[in-house]
């Protein structure tokens, strides 16, 4: 399962480090008992570049992912992006999303179909890919309110430590769900971010090298013994 945070940069979680980070702690455990790259080349200024560069050319034949497909591993996304490119979504076995779930429920009506899918699975082999794209939603302004003078949080489309600590529970959700399955005991957890730049972002805009990096962490139950090289 490989997860990307919209707005995960280097500088936003805590991973270990002492200082003013924002406390995840589904992505702190996974990182403790794993793999944890504090800076990674997030591809670009926008979400999109990230997804193209993680993704890659899914429509070509000799794509990675046709290659999955070919060897029979069901390959699933699952994006909370209306925006998302569908370009990118070719060569997956199915498409989740707004555009095919109820828009309005967000990720609540996602995480259902995803458990579904999941428990459909039984323990064939999968790759799932799980876009969160700003996971929190600002709220509409009232007729005597101006956008100045809404909280930060508040914000459309702003990206703070609120969203982030949502995106950290619906990752644990997630992982949840695969210990409900028995399916945690052989699947490897990713998870990284898409360095977009925010307008008014929690901690501004400036494009220092932590803010165009994103942490990676890699997670999988033999990672755990001791043994594990």
């Amino acid at each position: 399962i490989l997860f990307v945070v919209e707005g995960l940069w280097a500088d936003a979680i805590r991973l270990g480090r002492e200082g003013d980070f924002v406390d995840t702690k589904t992505i702190e455990l996974l990182a403790s008992e794993g793999g944890v790259g504090l800076e990674a080349w997030s591809g670009g200024l926008s979400n999109i570049d990230a997804h193209r560069r993680i993704l890659g050319p899914t429509s070509a034949k000799s794509s990675w992912i046709q290659r999955l497909r070919d060897n029979g591993i069901g390959t699933s996304i699952w994006t909370t992006n209306a925006r998302f490119p569908t370009t990118l979504a070719n060569g997956f076995t199915s498409i989740n999303g707004p555009r095919t779930l109820d828009r309005k429920a967000g990720f609540e009506a996602e995480f259902r179909a995803l458990d579904e899918w999941l428990y459909t699975r039984g323990r064939k082999p999968f790759f799932m890919y799980l876009d969160l794209a700003m996971p929190i939603r600002g709220r509409k302004l009232e007729s005597n309110e101006t956008f100045q003078a809404v909280p930060f949080s508040e914000r459309v489309p702003e990206v703070t430590e609120k969203a982030i600590l949502q995106a950290d529970f619906w990752i644990g959700q997630v992982v949840g769900a695969l210990n409900n399955y028995g399916l945690s005991d052989n699947t490897a957890v990713i998870i990284t971010g898409s360095a977009t730049r925010t307008r008014g972002s929690y901690r501004g805009t400036t494009l220092s090298p932590a803010r165009l990096a994103v942490p990676l962490i890699i997670w999988h139950p033999k990672m755990r013994s001791e043994s594990f090289v």
